[in-house]
């Protein structure tokens, strides 16, 4: 029974070990890509959701948050930015469109591996709020 026991602790602190050991290199893959694609970033919290690790860091003066995959791949990079730094042909594509009766309330980048979209928080007179994805090159989707 007491060797059953010490077995039984053993590989336990070996299975921990290993999967703290995985969790280092994890980190140390997440913030060499950090230091290569966000140069200069402040790190200001790493947090994982059993999912997800989520990253949160401050580039040319923007708080960026950042999602790799649990094997330290990036996934996704998601910030504000002011409505004044919206492209003006993003600006006109909506003036144009079905959504011209709306106000850009707030701006969101969102950054992948495939593509890039503006997430645009729109409002109208009465408190009617709606969210829209435009691409760079200007598609609403």
């Amino acid at each position: 029974m007491k060797t059953k026991f010490i077995t039984t602790l053993l590989l336990l602190f070996t299975t921990l070990s290993i999967a703290k050991a995985q969790t280092i290199d994890v980190t140390i893959e997440l913030k060499k890509y950090i230091e290569t694609k966000y140069k200069d970033a402040l790190i200001l919290e790493i947090e994982e959701d059993g999912i997800n690790i989520e990253v949160e860091i401050i580039h040319n003066k923007k708080r960026k948050d950042l999602v790799f995959n649990k094997l330290g791949i990036w996934q996704s990079t998601k910030y504000d930015i002011k409505r004044s730094e919206l492209p003006e042909k993003i600006k006109k594509i909506i003036k144009k469109s079905k959504y011209s009766s709306y106000k850009i309330d707030d701006v969101e980048v969102i950054e992948t591996p495939t593509k890039s979209l503006y997430e645009l928080g729109l409002d109208k007179w009465f408190g009617d709020e709606i969210t829209i994805y435009v691409t760079l090159e200007g598609k609403i989707i």
